[in-house]
C-alpha cells in the first residue's frame, strides 16, 4: 500500500479511505460484535459502521476505543480469519493483517532494580503478559527497545536541590564516536556549553551495533514537557500578541517553576 503520489511524488503510507471503510465495516466491527455478543450491556456502545461514527461525531474524529479482554481478542482474530476465508475475492487483501503494540510510559514499570538482574530481565518479569520469545524471533519482524540510562542527583548536604545538565563538548565527542548523522542540538536556555542532543545512526553503523538513534536530555525538561507533539501552554502567535492566553500561560509556567525549585533533576541518555 506504500506508493508514490503521481502528482507530488511523495510517499503515501496510509490506506485509502475506501479500504479503511471496507476493513472497519465489513470485517472489524462485525467481528467485534460477534465476539462480544455474549457480554451483556455491550452492544449499545459498539459502532456498526464508519458512517455511524461520522454522523455521531460530525466527522471530527474516528478514534473509537473498544477495550476487549484477552479471550474476546482471540475470538475476534479467529472470526477475522474465517471472514477472509469465506470471501476471498473481496477480503483476501486483508489476509496478512497484523497488530501494532505501543506501550506508553513503560519506564515506570521497567526501572532496573538494585540486584543482579539485567534491565531486560526486569522488563520481561514486570511485563510478563507479552510473549517475549515470539517477539525476539526475527522471523516475526524486528523488535525495537529503548535503553534509558539516567543519572539521578540528590540534594546536597544542606538539603539544597541540585539540577544536573549535560555538557555539550564531551557529549559531542561521544556522538561523533558512535557514527551519528542528522544531529540536532538543544542548548539549555542561553547556555552555549550545556544542553541536550539527538541523532540517528548511519545505516552502516546501525547494521553492526544495532543502535538506530540516540537522545540525551536534561530531566528538568519534564517540568514543562507534554507528551506527544502538543504545543506548550500557548502558541508563538499568542506570545507575539501578548494576549490573555499568553499572560495566562506565563502564570502557569511561573507556578510550575516555583514548584520545581523544591526538587532535584538529573539527566537521561536513551539508546
Amino acid at each position: 500500500m506504500i506508493h508514490a503520489n503521481p502528482y507530488n511524488h511523495q510517499a503515501i503510507i496510509l490506506l485509502p479511505q475506501e479500504l479503511q471503510n471496507l476493513w472497519l465495516s465489513s470485517m472489524l466491527y462485525p467481528a467485534i460484535g460477534k465476539a462480544m455478543a455474549n457480554y451483556p450491556g455491550i452492544s449499545e456502545y459498539l459502532p456498526s459502521s464508519p458512517e455511524q461514527l461520522c454522523l455521531k461525531d460530525g466527522a471530527q474524529s474516528l478514534n473509537e476505543s473498544i477495550p476487549v479482554n484477552s479471550s474476546a481478542l482471540e475470538t475476534i482474530i479467529h472470526i477475522l480469519k474465517q471472514q477472509i476465508k469465506d470471501e476471498p475475492e473481496l477480503l483476501s487483501r486483508f489476509g496478512s493483517f497484523f497488530f501494532v503494540l505501543d506501550a506508553h510510559d513503560i519506564k515506570f514499570l521497567s526501572k532496573q532494580q538494585p540486584d543482579e538482574e539485567t534491565a531486560f530481565e526486569v522488563l520481561k518479569k514486570l511485563v510478563s503478559a507479552l510473549d517475549w520469545n515470539h517477539m525476539l524471533d526475527c522471523q516475526h519482524g524486528e523488535l525495537y527497545l529503548d535503553l534509558g540510562i539516567s543519572y539521578h542527583v540528590k540534594a546536597d548536604s544542606g538539603g539544597e536541590p541540585i539540577v544536573g545538565l549535560w555538557q555539550m563538548e564531551p557529549l559531542n565527542k561521544s556522538y561523533d564516536l558512535m557514527g551519528s548523522e542528522a544531529v540536532t542540538n538543544y542548548n539549555f536556555g542561553t547556555m552555549w556549553s550545556y544542553g541536550g542532543k539527538k541523532a540517528a545512526m548511519y545505516k552502516s553503523v546501525a547494521y553492526h551495533c544495532h543502535l538506530t538513534k540516540r537522545i540525551s536530555y536534561n530531566l528538568c525538561w519534564e517540568v514543562v514537557h507534554q507528551s506527544g507533539q502538543q504545543q506548550y501552554l500557548c502558541s508563538d502567535n499568542d506570545g507575539l500578541q501578548v494576549n490573555s492566553t499568553y499572560l495566562s500561560a506565563c502564570k502557569k509556567w511561573l507556578k510550575l517553576f516555583r514548584d520545581a525549585k523544591e526538587r532535584s533533576y538529573g539527566v537521561r541518555d536513551e539508546l
